[in-house]
C-alpha cells in the first residue's frame, strides 16, 4: 500500500505520456502462452525507459532504487522501467512475466491510476476467498494439464470470465500508489511459475485512463 506518492505517480505519468507507442508483445509472453497469440492480446499505449537521459532522471533512478528493496533484488538486475495506458475497453490477455528465454525473478506493477471502472489484475491460478457454499468457479486448471488436452488457447481464450465474478480467483482492483510484488520463477530451479499466469482486464468507464508500471528484474541464465 502507498509504494509511491500520488505526486510521484504524476510525475511518472508526465515524463512518458509523450514517448507513448502502441504496446508490444515479446516473445516472453507469446511463447510462454498461447502460440497464435490471440489469448494474449495486448491493447494499450507504453512507454519504456531507455534513452540516454533516462539513466540520469531523478525521479526514475529514486523509484527503481524503491522497486529493488521491494522486490529484494539487485539495482543490476532492474529492466528499463515501462509505463503502460490503457483507455476504456483495452487489456492484456493472459501470459507470463518470464520465459525459458527471459528469466524474469521478480515483477513489481505499480497503479499510477485509480478512478476508473474495471482494469483489475487477474490472478486465475490463485484462489480468493469465498464464501461457505458459494456455486462460484474456481481456479483455471494446471497449465501443463490443460496443454497435455490441447485446452491451453481455449482456456486462455476465456479470460472475460476470469475479469468477472464467475470465477472465484484473485483480482487486484487498482489503487493509486499501490503496488503488486509477484515472482515469475519457481525459485528451486528458475524456471517460468506457471501459477503466476495473469491479465490485465479491460477498463469499462469513459474518462481516467488506467496507468500503470512495470519494473522487471531479471537473471541470466549460465549456460553449461
Amino acid at each position: 500500500r502507498g509504494l509511491l506518492s500520488h505526486e510521484e505517480c504524476d510525475a511518472l505519468i508526465a515524463l512518458g505520456k509523450q514517448r507513448l507507442k502502441a504496446s508490444e508483445m515479446g516473445s516472453v509472453n507469446g511463447d510462454a502462452t498461447d502460440a497464435s497469440g490471440a489469448a494474449s492480446r495486448r491493447t494499450s499505449s507504453s512507454t519504456v525507459f531507455d534513452a540516454p537521459e533516462d539513466a540520469q532522471d531523478a525521479l526514475l533512478q529514486r523509484l527503481r532504487h524503491r522497486w529493488a528493496d521491494v522486490a529484494g533484488e539487485p539495482i543490476a538486475r532492474a529492466e528499463p522501467t515501462q509505463i503502460t495506458r490503457y483507455g476504456k475497453g483495452e487489456a492484456y490477455g493472459l501470459h507470463l512475466d518470464a520465459s525459458d528465454e527471459v528469466l524474469r525473478r521478480a515483477t513489481v506493477l505499480t497503479y499510477l491510476s485509480d478512478g476508473f471502472v474495471g482494469g483489475e489484475t487477474s490472478f486465475p491460478r490463485v484462489a480468493a476467498g469465498q464464501a461457505q457454499g458459494s456455486r462460484l468457479r474456481g481456479v483455471m486448471k494446471p497449465l501443463e494439464k490443460l496443454a497435455a488436452a490441447g485446452l491451453l488457447a481455449q482456456e486462455l481464450g476465456r479470460f472475460d470470465e476470469y475479469c468477472s465474478d464467475k470465477r472465484a480467483v484473485l483480482r487486484a482492483a487498482a489503487r493509486k500508489g499501490d503496488a503488486l510484488l509477484f515472482f515469475p520463477l519457481r525459485p528451486d530451479d528458475l524456471e517460468p511459475d506457471h501459477d503466476a499466469v495473469h491479465g490485465g482486464c479491460p477498463v469499462r468507464s469513459d474518462g481516467e485512463p488506467k496507468w500503470i508500471s512495470q519494473q522487471w528484474f531479471t537473471s541470466v541464465r549460465l549456460r553449461k
